[in-house]
């Protein structure tokens, strides 16, 4: 008896509690789709890793390789520790948990052998699609994962099937109607739930190559900007836009420059006690802030949709005055967050483009924006002298400065030849010639505080692309851009752009037209920066675009205001009472709609017409007390009755042969006419019967 009970338990958790085929597919085919999407954030190492054990967990299924050994386990852990650690560091950020967790994830696949090492699996990966979205938001990597989503669901769905039962497209199906159901429940949690901050903070994600404008950068950094097509941000204008030469969307400041390399900088910390940000709600205004209410002219007032960057810096046309809490204005007017922008940021925005910008300067700031050093590039340093000796005032000098730049062969190119660290600006100014905005501006600044003007050079973005479906403006990386700041007494910081003289075109028209052939066939191919001459295709890009901006409108951009706004409009006052009686109509609705969609999947179906005429057929005889027997097909119950009845094989073979070819024969149709034949033939048959 106990030998019998061992192998009954060693049956039980061998052969039921084994994975079936279907589900074993689905899973392994699942794993790989769910990691695919972390290749933009960590090493395709990782990923490459994760698919190798994927093919060997299939290897395994074929029956071509074997399950590891525990020591074989224990390496393999070790090993793709190391590589993680190697391909990833040691920081602490996002993309090195996340590389642990495919890896775990991976390893787990491995050795998975029962249904609790494939339910293990099925959470892992419900989590890793979860991890997607710290990254990535967008609305083509939510129906991707939405599909992962149902091919992991599907798993566990063929998991509680038979064993015999290999049907993965129905394990598809029912993981779909599951998933459906969710829904409704789904939007009202989202509409209607309170929008609360994250209970607990993570580490911020090393994405530097992807967040745009540096704190530091070097002449050629910004042509590097111009090679991606990814979006730094939309703006929603609430009246017409300004006209793209008045787009100048200002980001970064750099005041410092030092080895070739330009840098931002800060106020000196004997200074402390002088304020550097004006925030939202900030009752009192700070010293560089001008009285915005005296000042002439417009105010023009849009919202920001900025995309992740990583860092606390915002984007504003000058003078910006953000309308949104947590944000503000710094002493050198550039605007900020008060936490890193790891995801979609939306914020409002007023500018005032006719303020002034420190109508006086503080020593700290005059000292900063007029350093130079005098042992670097001579050569500039005596033209500008030479220059400004020549000039009657500042707006002069600056003007033989664009004039210079017109009238002498400079190019303006995404490729210029690279500069050496000492002397870099004699080497563009008197001897490359090429350069792309940052080369021009920055040298146009240093030849200002070389006349001892108070200069600084401005990086962000120049111009944007009008979405005509939906009205709003796309600013691209490529067109990131760097212009002139210089002051002046009573009129405070103003513009010059170098790169309206080398390349006219270039602000006020588009990218294209200031690019030379070579450097336009560098940019990225679906842009329409490229797609000029391709109306068709131009507006498929159009078309994409004003849906992924919707996306980020009214799904990532639904924020606590958003809510509260479409709460009053439904509710008048908010009150606790009233959410918490919508919240429950809503749940109370989603029960129903579930109810109602299980009772529609479990409704009778149909019946045949072929069907359907025979059973009337039964029904009726049933008068003269004939009663067919549950296992008689209809030819064996037409065939018994009809001998009892001593009726001759004529009479009744007809009918038979009509209905077993209607039935059971394949290739057989039925229609109208055959229909009304086969009722005519068995009224005739009843009226014998009877």
């Amino acid at each position: 008896m106990k030998t019998k009970s061992k192998q009954h338990n060693k049956w039980q958790h061998g052969v039921v509690a084994q994975i079936p085929r279907n589900s074993l597919i689905m899973l392994i085919a699942a794993f790989s789709m769910v990691i695919l999407p972390h290749v933009a954030q960590i090493s395709p190492w990782i990923i490459a890793a994760g698919i190798f054990c994927a093919w060997w967990r299939w290897m395994i299924f074929l029956g071509r390789r074997n399950f590891l050994t525990i020591w074989q386990k224990a390496a393999l852990a070790l090993a793709c520790g190391a590589a993680v650690v190697i391909s990833e560091g040691v920081t602490q950020n996002l993309e090195t948990w996340a590389a642990l967790l495919i890896m775990a994830f991976a390893l787990k696949l491995l050795e998975m052998k029962t249904q609790r090492d494939a339910y293990v699996i099925v959470f892992i990966a419900y989590f890793v699609i979860a991890t997607e979205f710290i990254f990535n938001h967008s609305m083509g990597i939510v129906f991707y994962e939405l599909c992962a989503l149902i091919l992991v669901t599907a798993a566990t769905v063929g998991m509680n099937q038979f064993h015999t039962r290999v049907k993965p497209l129905e394990s598809v199906k029912i993981a779909g109607k599951i998933l459906a159901q969710a829904v409704p429940l789904m939007i009202v949690l989202f509409v209607l739930f309170p929008r609360i901050g994250p209970i607990w903070s993570i580490s911020s994600p090393n994405q530097q190559a992807r967040s745009g404008l540096a704190s530091e950068m070097t002449p050629g950094d910004i042509a590097k900007l111009a090679l991606s097509d990814e979006i730094a941000f939309r703006a929603i204008f609430k009246n017409t836009p300004p006209s793209t030469n008045e787009l100048y969307w200002r980001g970064r400041v750099y005041a410092d420059f030092r080895n070739g390399k330009w840098s931002e900088a800060d106020i000196p910390s004997k200074f402390n006690n002088i304020k550097k940000v004006d925030w939202v709600n900030n009752q009192k205004t700070e010293w560089f802030m001008p009285k915005i209410n005296k000042t002439e002219g417009k105010k023009i007032s849009y919202s920001i949709l900025l995309e992740p960057t990583h860092d606390l810096w915002l984007i504003g046309m000058d003078l910006a005055v953000p309308k949104t809490p947590s944000t503000g204005v710094m002493w050198d007017y550039k605007l900020v967050n008060r936490q890193p922008v790891q995801s979609l940021l939306r914020y409002e925005v007023d500018t005032y483009p006719n303020a002034t910008l420190n109508s006086w300067l503080p020593q700290f700031l005059r000292n900063q924006t007029t350093h130079i050093d005098t042992n670097d590039n001579p050569k500039t340093i005596a033209f500008a002298q030479n220059l400004y000796a020549e000039s009657t005032n500042t707006e002069e000098f600056v003007e033989k400065i664009l004039n210079q730049i017109r009238d002498q062969p400079y190019h303006y190119t995404l490729e210029p030849p690279k500069l050496e660290k000492e002397n870099s600006i004699d080497q563009f100014w008197f001897e490359t010639r090429q350069g792309f905005c940052s080369h021009y501006a920055g040298a146009m600044v240093y030849m200002l505080r070389a006349a001892g003007i108070p200069a600084r050079m401005v990086g962000g973005y120049q111009g944007g692309e009008i979405n005509p479906i939906t009205g709003h403006i796309v600013v691209r990386q490529y067109l990131a851009h760097a212009w002139v700041e210089y002051w002046l007494p009573k009129k405070g910081w103003q513009r010059a752009d170098p790169t309206a003289a080398v390349a006219p075109s270039r602000i006020h028209d588009s990218l294209s037209a200031a690019l030379p052939e070579n450097d336009l066939n560098s940019l990225s191919t679906f842009t329409n920066v490229r797609l000029n001459g391709l109306p068709g295709l131009q507006k498929m890009m159009f078309l994409f675009e004003s849906l992924e901006h919707r996306w980020n409108v009214f799904i990532i951009g639904y924020d606590s205001k958003l809510q509260t706004d479409f709460l009053q409009k439904l509710l008048g006052k908010i009150t606790t009472a009233k959410i918490a009686i919508i919240l429950f109509l809503g749940a109370l609705l989603s029960t129903i709609f579930v109810a109602i969609s299980l009772l529609w999947s479990n409704r009778n179906t149909t019946q045949h017409p072929v069907i359907k005429t025979f059973q009337s057929f039964v029904s009726r005889l049933q008068k003269y007390g004939i009663e067919r027997s549950p296992e008689e097909t209809p030819a064996q119950f037409i065939e018994k009755i009809c001998k009892q009845r001593r009726l001759d094989e004529q009479s009744y073979q007809p009918a038979i042969n009509m209905l077993n070819n209607l039935l059971y024969n394949p290739d057989a149709s039925y229609t109208q006419e055959t229909l009304h034949t086969l009722k005519n033939n068995l009224q005739a048959l009843q009226l014998k019967l009877s």
